[in-house]
């Protein structure tokens, strides 16, 4: 069993590759493997690192770039909304305008 440490840890950016995924890049690089063995090499490079993070109970966020970009649109609809309601409350003609009245 792992132990586990009363203590919280971030990683950030990548682990270094494991010497079989260079070594085969290096091979495949000067044509002695071809594409898809050297795919084989990295999907098992991947396993093993998963394994490791989940073996230590790392949690793995694998899409980060989704949940910005999901921040950032919940960050932009807040905004607008505020923005929206602001005008109806500051101006009026906006809600004429809005309700097709004149």
């Amino acid at each position: 069993m792992t132990p586990t440490l009363p203590a919280h840890y971030d990683h950030v950016g990548s682990f270094l590759r494991p010497l079989a995924l260079l070594e085969a890049r290096e091979q495949q690089s000067k044509g002695q493997i071809t594409a898809a063995a050297l795919r084989l090499v990295e999907d098992q490079a991947i396993s093993d690192i998963v394994k490791f993070q989940q073996d230590v109970r790392c949690i793995i966020l694998q899409s980060l770039d989704k949940m910005l970009q999901a921040l950032c649109l919940t960050l932009c609809s807040l905004i607008l909304n505020l923005l929206h309601l602001l005008a109806w409350n500051t101006f009026p003609q906006c809600q004429l305008a809005h309700t097709g009245m004149k």
